[in-house]
């Protein structure tokens, strides 16, 4: 299947190179946001003719985004599921992703058990026909990475985190959420520590 392909393609590596201020200036992975529990960077990736560099075309296509497929740590295999989200930039916390769910369940208790977690956003599909079938492909963005899990328990950092996913599909942040309300739900951010994102067929085209 064409979108198969993709994803394999830039996943984010551990170690990922420290190539800010590379020697030819052209490829860097210190991203901002760096702090101690780790580094927000993009990857090598294989097909570096597909990446997307520009942490605003990044930034931009984790704001279009609708939904988050989270990837957790299971015996004997992994655990994926997709979710609503919303995002955020700042300087004091880089890049996060925020999440809401039941106040019980598999993934809560997967993700306390072991907080660290990938998670890919894919948007902008469009099926490119050919005359044969393996002229046919498909155009994409999308966006991977990996990073931790800090569940939010204080109320207005849970409102925070209401008001952002919110915002990410009705582009308001006015929305009140009463104490009652946040008693019943669980949120969580993701803190995005390596990041890395491509794109096929879209090269002549504005995020």
């Amino acid at each position: 299947m064409p979108m198969a392909r993709h994803a394999a393609a830039h996943a984010p590596r551990g170690g990922a190179r420290r190539h800010a201020a590379a020697h030819d200036g052209t490829r860097r992975s210190l991203l901002p946001g760096a702090t101690r529990r780790g580094i927000i960077a993009t990857a090598m990736m294989r097909r570096s003719d597909k990446e997307i560099e520009s942490d605003k075309e990044i930034e931009e296509l984790l704001r279009r985004g609708t939904v988050c497929r989270l990837a957790l740590h299971d015996d004997p295999w992994p655990y994926v599921l997709p979710l609503n989200y919303g995002f955020e930039v700042t300087s004091e916390l880089g890049r996060r992703l925020y999440f809401h769910t039941a106040r019980s369940g598999r993934k809560i208790d997967l993700m306390r058990r072991n907080p660290r977690v990938a998670f890919v956003i894919d948007l902008d599909h469009e099926l490119v026909h050919g005359e044969m079938a393996c002229g046919f492909t498909m155009s994409y963005r999308s966006v991977m990475g990996v990073g931790t899990v800090q569940f939010l328990e204080d109320a207005e950092d849970k409102r925070h985190g209401l008001r952002r996913l919110m915002e990410q599909y009705t582009n308001r942040q006015d929305w009140e959420f009463p104490s009652g309300n946040l008693e019943q739900v669980t949120v969580f951010a993701l803190s995005i520590e390596q990041v890395s994102a491509k794109e096929s067929g879209h090269k002549q085209r504005h995020v």
